[in-house]
């Protein structure tokens, strides 16, 4: 919703003074204007999913060094038991049950600009991905309707 409606205006503005359809150059630059702004704004978003989809992975690897995290590494060679089906739940333990408890979480540890950890490789990756994308999505809409 945000990348469309930032396009949609910027295309607007970047075409404002002329009465010419748009230009590919103005596809590309709305597109990766829509891009930036949209990806920097949802930067606290991504950072929380990834936060939820990664939060068994600090217990997975601590539990690599403990005598219980052996018996569990054992049991995906072995046949089902209750005892290792124990192991296993013991180790992949969720810390996070909302979005609210893991973004509170980034915020503890690492403070408000901790949500926006990742923003520049993140909108800079984004730029280029959205105006290429655009710009095929609105060149094949032309051509369709021609």
């Amino acid at each position: 919703m945000i990348m469309v409606t930032t396009n949609e205006h910027l295309k607007e503005y970047l075409t404002k003074d002329t009465n010419l359809p748009p230009s590919t150059s103005t596809y590309l630059l709305a597109g990766c204007g829509s891009g930036g702004v949209a990806s920097a704004i949802t930067t606290p978003l991504d950072r929380i999913k990834t936060r939820l989809q990664t939060q068994a992975m600090g217990t997975a690897m601590a539990a690599m060094e403990s005598p219980a995290a052996s018996a569990a590494a054992h049991c995906d060679l072995q046949a089902f038991t209750a005892k290792c089906h124990k192991a296993k739940a013991i180790h992949s333990a969720v810390k996070y049950h909302s979005l609210f408890e893991a973004g509170q979480s980034i915020v503890s540890q690492e403070g408000i600009q901790g949500l926006f950890r990742g923003l520049t490789p993140r909108v800079l990756t984004h730029m280029p991905a959205v105006a290429i994308s655009w710009t095929t999505y609105e060149t094949v809409k032309q051509w369709l309707v021609q």
